[in-house]
């Protein structure tokens, strides 16, 4: 594997890790954490919605099922605009989750 290659793996394991301990993705991955992370989206205010995409972008890019998400969407945003969010949310975590493998795992 060349020094590029090896490079990119690197930071993909090294933004994983950071973003399991900087947000409350540690907490998606616990019990009963779908209370919480509701209350703490909502707690974000305005940016409530680019939150929650983000956190739909990497839960979709690390592989983590977005059933339990894709619901708090409905919950929080309502049915309509939380399927948009998601739609919207899924296709930019699928891009990035293609984007990765074909340029790190080539």
């Amino acid at each position: 594997m060349s020094k590029k290659k090896m490079l990119g793996a690197f930071s993909l394991v090294l933004i994983i890790v950071v973003l399991y301990f900087f947000t409350p993705l540690r907490d998606i991955l616990s019990g009963d954490a779908i209370d919480r992370l509701k209350a703490w989206i909502q707690g974000q205010g305005a940016l409530a919605p680019i939150v929650y995409a983000l956190l739909y972008i990497v839960a979709t890019v690390i592989c983590l099922p977005g059933s339990a998400l894709t619901l708090l969407a409905g919950l929080m945003f309502g049915m309509v605009w939380g399927f948009v969010l998601v739609a919207v949310a899924a296709n930019i975590g699928a891009v990035c989750a293609l984007l990765i493998s074909r340029y790190v795992r080539r």
